[in-house]
Formats: C-alpha cells, sequence, structure tokens
C-alpha cells in the first residue's frame, strides 16, 4: 500500500481522462440518436402537410391545444409547490438509516489483504452531464432535467438528459498483471426527489411523454473501453396519454445497481455512479419533469460505496491475514 494521498491524487489524474472519454462518448451517442430525430421530424411534417390538405380544420385543434397547454402550466405550479419540499419524516428516517449503515466497521482500503477482502470508499471526485446543480463540495449531485413540447405532435420532439455522477478510487490493488480479481460494487444511496409527466393525445395529434431516472454503476480500469455496466431504472413512465405525478425517495445500498467487475491485479480500478434524469416530451401541453433540485432536502447523495474484491486466482495476491 502506497502514500495514500499519492494514489488519489493518481486517481484524479486518471478521473480527468476517463471523463474526457465519457463526454466524447456521449457526444457520439447524441449524434447517432440526432440523425433518426431529423428523420423523425421530417415524417413529421410531411403528416401536418398530410392534415392541412385534407380539408380539416387545424386552426380550430390548435386553438384547443393553446388551453391545453394552459392547464399544463397551472399543473406544473401545482406539482412543483406540492412536491419538491422533502416531507420531514422521510428526511428524518434517512438520516437514521445513514447513521446505521454508515459505521458498519468497513475502513478505507483496510490492509492486511486476504483471499477476500471489503473496502468502503468515500467519492474522489465528479463527473457532470447536463443541468447537475451546485458543483460545490459534499458527496451529493442534483440531477434535474425537464421538457416541453409544442405543436401537434407530429413534427416536434423534445428530450433533456442530466447525468451526474461521482467517482470512487480503489487504488493500488494486489496481485500482479496475472492476478485476476472478482469486484463487486454496492452504491449507497440518499435521494430525494421527484417527477412529473403528461400527454393527452387526441384526434389528429401525436403526443407522447417520458419521465425516466436511471442509475448506473460503472467499473473500469484506466478506460472506458474495457468498463463493466450495470443499471438500476428506479422510475420510468410515459405513455401518449399520461398525468401521473409522484415522489422518488430511497436510502439504502442499491442492489439493483450493484456492480461486478473481473479486472487485473497491481492496478488502480476506477469506479463511476450516474444518477441519470431523462425527459422527452412532444406535442402542445405534454410535460417530463425529473427533479432532484428543486426544493429542501432534495438531492442524490452518494456517500460512500462498499466494495468486495475476491482472488480469482494467479500470481502475487497476499494472503496474510
Amino acid at each position: 500500500m502506497g502514500n495514500l494521498k499519492e494514489e488519489l491524487q493518481l486517481a484524479r489524474s486518471y478521473f480527468r481522462k476517463l471523463d474526457a472519454e465519457y463526454i466524447e462518448e456521449q457526444k457520439q451517442a447524441q449524434a447517432t440518436r440526432d440523425i433518426g430525430r431529423q428523420r423523425r421530424l421530417k415524417d413529421g411534417h410531411n403528416w401536418e402537410e398530410l392534415l392541412s390538405t385534407s380539408g380539416i380544420d387545424l386552426a380550430k385543434i390548435r386553438e384547443y391545444e393553446k388551453a391545453d397547454v394552459q392547464r399544463a402550466e397551472e399543473i406544473r405550479r401545482d406539482v412543483v409547490e406540492r412536491l419538491s419540499p422533502v416531507p420531514p419524516s422521510i428526511l428524518s428516517r434517512a438520516q437514521d438509516a445513514i447513521k446505521v449503515n454508515r459505521f458498519a466497521g468497513f475502513a478505507p482500503w483496510n490492509p492486511p489483504f486476504s483471499s477476500n477482502w471489503w473496502f468502503s470508499l468515500e467519492w474522489v471526485d465528479r463527473s457532470v452531464i447536463g443541468d447537475c446543480g451546485s458543483a460545490g463540495g459534499g458527496s451529493t449531485i442534483f440531477p434535474r432535467a425537464e421538457t416541453a413540447g409544442s405543436g401537434l405532435g407530429w413534427a416536434d420532439a423534445h428530450d433533456d438528459t442530466a447525468q451526474c455522477g461521482l467517482w470512487f478510487a480503489l487504488p493500488a490493488l494486489p496481485g500482479t498483471s496475472i492476478s485476476r480479481l472478482a469486484i463487486t460494487v454496492w452504491p449507497y444511496l440518499d435521494m430525494h426527489g421527484y417527477y412529473w409527466v403528461r400527454a393527452n393525445d387526441g384526434l389528429f395529434t401525436s403526443k407522447r411523454a417520458e419521465a425516466k431516472f436511471t442509475i448506473y454503476t460503472r467499473i473500469s480500469q484506466y478506460t472506458l473501453d474495457n468498463s463493466f455496466w450495470s443499471s438500476w431504472v428506479v422510475r420510468d413512465r410515459n405513455s401518449d396519454n399520461i398525468d401521473e405525478e409522484g415522489r422518488i425517495d430511497f436510502t439504502n445500498y442499491a442492489n439493483n445497481a450493484k456492480g461486478h467487475a473481473v479486472v487485473s491485479g497491481g492496478e488502480p480500478v476506477q469506479i463511476q455512479v450516474i444518477a441519470e434524469a431523462y425527459c422527452y416530451s412532444q406535442g402542445s401541453g405534454s410535460h417530463a419533469l425529473v427533479d432532484f433540485q428543486t426544493g429542501g432536502g432534495s438531492g442524490v447523495g452518494i456517500p460512500f460505496i462498499v466494495a468486495q474484491v475476491s482472488d480469482l486466482g494467479g500470481a502475487g495476491v497476499s494472503s496474510a491475514q
């Protein structure tokens, strides 16, 4: 085990490199999505032209849509006012749960090593794409995404994504490059937010909305090319006729977002936990909101993760107790 301060500094340099890879990866994925979106918009314009040349009075439909937008905005104001403050009872239970689980006997990078050992890791750095609130200190991130549709929905597509994450370092694993180590990661989450999704599709319209919130865990060594993903879709509500709201509160180990990987010994491991808020809407009056930012007590806290590392065989792993 080397100097912990030096190893953390080295880990941060790896995170900078991985963040650059991550942003480039997301840009390429967005470019691919944009190709299909442009086709979708072109198809939508063709549908609106067909409707306008079929004797349908689109002016009356658009008047109705204006009223639908006003109704949606009234609902939105009510939802934000009612749901954004985290109920004190929920916060109190969450704080008690963190106290019980936080000091469970695990210590950061606890030597000596054996064939099966545990780590409790504090967050080291941040990863931010989209609206993630304050980038200040602390292990809490604040993802927020929101979209509002427009028009009849045929030539309309709006989406918004916030990917907010924390990096954790598992430096100086024992063994050599031919050692094979199995890693299992449990993120501990303390998250409090809310969502709202609405679409009111009707005759001659094409409306839809989706509100989705997902937790991702990614384990890698040096590069994202060899990373291992796991995901937990916490909430995904979507339809062409929907008006649904609700809170998203959870304080515990996220077993559904548990990550697994097999890595080489003798090398550090980088772990990224991402909270992703995604919203999509098409058509006026359609709306989607996922918010872990507004209201006291809101946010996605990842105070620590617990990692279990097991020796799968190979040279160089100490069996000292």
